[in-house]
């Protein structure tokens, strides 16, 4: 259970993620869905670095490696909500994408 405990500290920046995006710009979905696969690509790298700089251990990398791979999947089923023109369920993927991205990137110390 201790190696899960550091992800229970994304529950508050996600709330705060939520709440920034609400002030975001507004963005097309293949907009957000494009940004969301160069937060994947981001989010992957850091958690290399900061490993590789020892400042995450193995366990964390992994937890977080897992978490962004679940990324693909939640960006395929916004497209495909799109394409079935149910366009509020594509949206609400789209900002889920956007929250869990952002808590990723604010638990993954940036490498010194």
């Amino acid at each position: 259970m201790l190696k899960l405990r550091p992800l229970f500290l994304l529950a508050p920046l996600l709330i705060l993620s939520g709440l920034l995006s609400a002030c975001a710009t507004n963005q097309t979905l293949d907009q957000k869905l494009f940004s969301a696969n160069q937060d994947v690509t981001a989010v992957l790298v850091a958690t290399d670095s900061a490993l590789t700089a020892h400042l995450i251990t193995a366990d964390q990398a992994q937890s977080v490696s897992n978490i962004t791979k679940q990324v693909g999947p939640l960006i395929d089923s916004a497209k495909a909500a799109n394409d079935a023109s149910d366009t509020a369920g594509a949206n609400k993927t789209a900002k889920l994408i956007a929250q869990l991205l952002a808590g990723l990137k604010a638990y993954v110390p940036p490498a010194k």
